[in-house]
């Protein structure tokens, strides 16, 4: 049996639909009280997981993409905020303790 997710869904999926299929199966799971109804529930049951499972993987992706434009967006505002920082010190050359209204600590 595989242990990763895919390939175990892969190999489930292939036993169920063989099982429905072959009539001489069904007869033999028949004598273990396992009906037809029993396997084609346990079969949508596995579709389901591999639903869930690439909804889950899709979610993912767009929380990792959206953590990226945040920080890109962030690295961006701080440039920014350096810039305006570094000419906000030549503006208030002569009253430096302006910087603090800015939320910049100045010492005296």
């Amino acid at each position: 049996m595989p242990r990763a997710l895919f390939p175990w869904l892969d190999y489930t999926e292939n036993f169920y639909t063989t099982a429905l299929e072959d009539a001489n199966i069904l007869a033999r799971l028949a004598r273990l009280k396992i009906t037809t109804e029993e396997l084609q529930e346990t079969q949508a049951m596995i579709a389901a997981v591999r639903n869930s499972k690439l909804v889950h993987r899709n979610e993912i992706a767009e929380s990792q993409e959206a953590t990226r434009a945040k920080d890109k967006a962030l690295a961006e505002l701080d440039e920014w905020m350096r810039d305006f920082y570094d000419m906000a010190k030549i503006a208030l050359e002569d009253s430096p303790q302006m910087m603090e209204s800015l939320g910049v600590f100045v010492r005296n």
